[in-house]
């Protein structure tokens, strides 16, 4: 049987059918149905659960004022999410967050983001025109779950943020980092299964075979 995995509904209609079209694919590419979900108990009954891009997080969600770099952020998305977050956590099922959502499973754990990384990024971290094609280097630390699945310490990604995890919340670890020093992936050090990734794999996995291992992983560990 395949795993359930559990994406939050949006309230964004263009964005939740983008949703649609790009997760629910990769995902059901590579071995599993998808559930849109809207609480946190249609959640539970699900075997893992993604946490996707979008909108900038509210800042007070992690103990900051909003700056004029901030972009448009979905407050009502936000508290739903992390009732939904708290809830999976204690179940320790398989959690995965591509790009907002890696920033904001590390804000539910208690961690930080950087509001804005244009005055201080010294290579190109935000490129939608390039959102199907990977351009920017990460590299990928010696003892972690994404050294398993690549069998690289560098490889080359998509890449379109803004925001980036400035502060590593509760047992969280660096799995990744960009050549100027942002983290672009973090797993868990206590959980099953809890990964973050800045770049979008279900944009590139297809002609990228490591995107895809990565996704399968995540798969594959719903099914335990």
């Amino acid at each position: 049987m395949k795993p359930v995995i559990a994406i939050v509904r949006s309230s964004n209609i263009i964005y939740h059918l983008c949703a649609d079209f790009e997760y629910v694919r990769a995902l059901r590419k590579c071995g599993a149905d998808v559930k849109f979900v809207k609480n946190a108990d249609e959640a539970l009954n699900c075997d893992g659960i993604l946490f996707t891009g979008g909108n900038d997080i509210t800042p007070s969600f992690y103990g900051e004022e909003r700056t004029d770099k901030c972009g448009k952020t979905n407050t009502k998305r936000d508290k739903t999410e992390k009732e939904i977050f708290h809830e999976f956590y204690k179940t320790n099922k398989p959690i995965f967050g591509i790009c907002r959502g890696m920033q904001f499973v590390n804000v539910c754990l208690g961690g930080n983001i950087y509001q804005d990384i244009t005055d201080i990024q010294k290579e190109k971290h935000k490129d939608s025109a390039k959102m199907f094609n990977s351009y920017h280097n990460v590299k990928i630390g010696k003892e972690s779950l994404l050294s398993d699945i690549f069998g690289r310490e560098e490889i080359t990604v998509n890449s379109t943020h803004h925001q980036a995890v400035k502060t590593l919340g509760e047992n969280l670890k660096t799995a990744a980092v960009s050549h100027d020093g942002f983290i672009e992936s973090y797993e868990s050090t206590s959980h099953l299964f809890c990964v973050g990734v800045q770049w979008h794999p279900e944009h590139i996995f297809r002609k990228d075979n490591l995107q895809k291992k990565l996704i399968e992983k995540f798969v594959k560990s719903c099914k335990k």
